[in-house]
């Protein structure tokens, strides 16, 4: 049955080589494993925070930690950067929030009210 299976299977893909269907396992050929690398990709959410458009994007260290950056839509040459690193690219996104937040109510303490 087995021989019958090879030989059905031989017949209909001529084209697959004669060690991939010996019966003997050391004959046959180790398939060839290729390894690719998946970079990380930068992250992006945009917000709204006290009518201050921000995007915060999280990008991806050479350690393995994350930084997060707030970039204000409204004034692009704005940016805000977290200090420290993150293990968790949400940690990050979540830092650069605060400081963005912190950045608007500080610019608003400033002016007093409208």
């Amino acid at each position: 049955m087995l021989m019958f299976a090879v030989f059905a299977l031989s017949a209909l893909t001529p084209a697959l080589p004669s060690d991939l269907l010996a019966a003997d396992t050391a004959a046959r050929v180790a398939p060839r494993v290729v390894a690719s690398i998946v970079e990380a990709s930068e992250m992006q959410r945009d917000t709204v925070y006290k009518g201050r458009n921000i995007r915060l994007s999280a990008k991806p260290k050479a350690d393995g930690t994350w930084t997060g950056t707030a970039r204000f839509l409204d004034n692009p040459s704005h940016i805000v950067e977290t200090d420290a690193s993150y293990r968790l690219q949400s940690e990050a996104i979540s830092a650069a929030l605060s400081r963005a937040m912190a950045e608007v109510d500080r610019d608003r303490m400033s002016r007093g009210k409208p």
